[in-house]
């Protein structure tokens, strides 16, 4: 026990008198402190100096409710927060976007200004978001993205998105209505109206009427007008797209665009299953060799030559595949004259593909039409093994 004690005391005092040594010979130095930030030292948590662009009135801002189609504008404030030159420019915007005035597009420190928004609710859907970037030399803070957002509603609706004419003949005249209801005006009235395409303006003659007090309470408005089309005679043949932009009384709000689709037709086409009329296309499909095949297509003549149209059928080709009949006329629709034209392929048809313009079949009529003197009719099919 004794020699354990003896070792104990004897460690004891030798690092004693170690540690007095070491701190008589280096009492007179000074040990280096490591630097400070200044930042640390005064507070500021270290900022870097430089231009900082800061958006006072917040980078999104919520026009709550609007109009379809009304117009919004809505200022955004930025201002330069930092101790250097803030140099913005417009960047990608989803809208029209406007600058404050400023030269050259810089901001002093402490200088603010404006950025204007301007946008229309052309939309759809119910919500509506917009978005404006704003470039800068500020490193934290590029680019700035400003954004505009809400809720639109409907002050005037059509009751449908376009106005759709089938068939247009070339010499009748067509007819249509829509109309266009009004949800928070109680006098809805068109000030102005204008074709988009005025080529064809003097053949689409438009009108405008109230809507009676029945079909404003069924739509469930407070008011509404009726567009009335009258498609007049002489509209080329083939599709018709036009767009009739319409401007009613209500402040801000952009003209309604409503389309006009139809396709203009000859008094004499054709119809019936796996027909493309405005082609004279019949598509019969692929048949297996060997297989009867049959099928009745009509030959439609309508307009005010109707009556005095006679039809002949005088050739059909290749004469070894196809055979036509072509019958009496049917007179069930008082405006319209149907001949039903029966197609049917011979059963001694060898494998052939007769899918292109050079190599058709064809069914040649000829008619006593004033305008329309002889219809050569595609025939369009595939015969397999």
């Amino acid at each position: 026990m004794k020699p354990a004690l003896f070792a104990f005391v004897s460690l004891v005092l030798g690092v004693a008198i170690g540690w007095m040594g070491t701190r008589a010979e280096f009492a007179a130095d000074v040990l280096p402190r490591l630097p400070i930030a200044n930042g640390a030292a005064n507070g500021t948590g270290g900022a870097s100096s430089g231009p900082r662009a800061e958006v006072v009135n917040g980078e999104r801002h919520n026009f709550g409710q609007m109009n379809r189609l009304g117009k919004g504008t809505h200022a955004f404030q930025i201002k330069n927060a930092g101790d250097g030159p803030l140099e913005i420019s417009l960047g990608q915007t989803t809208c029209k976007c406007t600058l404050g005035t400023l030269a050259k597009n810089k901001l002093q420190p402490g200088e603010t200004t404006d950025v204007l928004l301007e946008w229309t609710a052309r939309t759809g859907e119910s919500q509506f978001e917009q978005s404006a970037e704003i470039n800068t030399n500020d490193p934290q803070h590029n680019p700035v993205r400003l954004v505009i957002h809400g809720k639109v509603i409907d002050t005037v609706k059509p009751e449908e998105t376009a106005i759709t004419l089938n068939d247009i003949s070339t010499n009748e005249v067509t007819s249509a209505r829509l109309r266009v209801f009004a949800y928070d005006v109680n006098d809805l009235a068109v000030t102005r109206h204008e074709w988009v395409k005025p080529d064809n303006a003097d053949r689409l003659q438009v009108s405008f009427e109230p809507l009676s007090a029945e079909e404003v309470a069924a739509g469930g408005a407070k008011s509404g007008v009726a567009v009335l089309l009258r498609v007049q005679p002489g509209l080329p043949l083939g599709p018709l797209n036009e767009v009739l932009k319409v401007k009613f009384n209500i402040a801000d709000q952009e003209a309604l665009e409503i389309p006009l689709f139809g396709t203009v037709i000859s008094d004499v086409s054709i119809a019936g299953p796996s027909v493309i009329a405005n082609r004279l296309l019949v598509n019969l499909g692929t048949i297996k060799a060997g297989s009867p095949f049959k099928r009745t297509v009509f030959v439609t003549v309508k307009g005010p030559f109707r009556e005095q149209t006679g039809l002949q059928l005088v050739g059909v080709t290749p004469e070894d595949e196809l055979r036509a009949t072509l019958g009496a006329a049917l007179r069930d629709n008082p405006r319209l004259d149907r001949y039903p034209l029966t197609i049917e392929l011979s059963p001694m048809t060898r494998p052939v593909a007769r899918t292109a313009d050079e190599n058709f079949g064809h069914i040649d009529i000829q008619l006593t039409h004033p305008q329309v003197k002889q219809l050569n009719i595609k025939v369009r099919y595939i015969v397999k093994e």
